[in-house]
């Protein structure tokens, strides 16, 4: 794993493949900064990540955008239920409710959760994927620590000084973007 690649340690489910996706967020297609930014800014401001002020600030910080096999997502999502107390009953009612059609173009990526999780906020995107039958999901995980360091200091840019992040910078003088403290 290249230095610049360690913020992936904090995903070790599918990391390996998550290495082989790994690109700056301003490489991604359209329907995956469309997750990012709805994740990150809320109301309008969603479509702010998108424009030319802010793309700039962020778009060399790490994603990994890959598609996996159902059946591996698929596993990990019933390791994870079983963990947290869930079973296949369970798992199998949610995926029958969620038998809608969408059109497969363009598929917005289920967003991966950092740890121990599987996925921040994409469960019903998951079932939808799988329920339709689709061999493959994709996957999206972001650098969050990065991309809301960028941000803040571009709001901090914006609004005049921010007095929580200098004090931020005195406690971790040496902190590098993206590496794990």
């Amino acid at each position: 794993m290249a230095s610049s690649d360690t913020w992936l340690v904090r995903y070790p489910l599918f990391r390996e493949a998550l290495f082989h996706g790994a690109m700056p967020l301003g490489a991604l297609p359209p329907q995956a900064h469309a997750v990012v930014a709805k994740r990150v800014f809320a109301g309008g401001g969603a479509r702010d990540i998108a424009g030319n002020v802010a793309l700039h600030a962020v778009s060399d910080v790490c994603v990994a955008f890959v598609e996996l096999p159902m059946s591996l997502v698929d596993q990990a999502v019933r390791s994870h239920c079983v963990l947290d107390g869930g079973d296949d009953a369970s798992l199998n009612a949610a995926i029958g409710e969620a038998r809608l059609h969408y059109p497969r173009v363009a598929r917005p990526p289920c967003l991966l959760m950092p740890g121990q999780g599987v996925f921040l906020d994409s469960w019903m995107r998951f079932l939808v994927y799988r329920a339709r039958g689709d061999i493959t999901v994709p996957v999206l995980a972001v650098d969050w620590f990065t991309l809301y360091e960028r941000i803040a200091r571009m709001l901090e840019g914006e609004n005049g000084a921010n007095p929580y992040l200098h004090a931020l910078d005195d406690r971790w003088p040496s902190r590098a973007p993206g590496l794990i403290e």
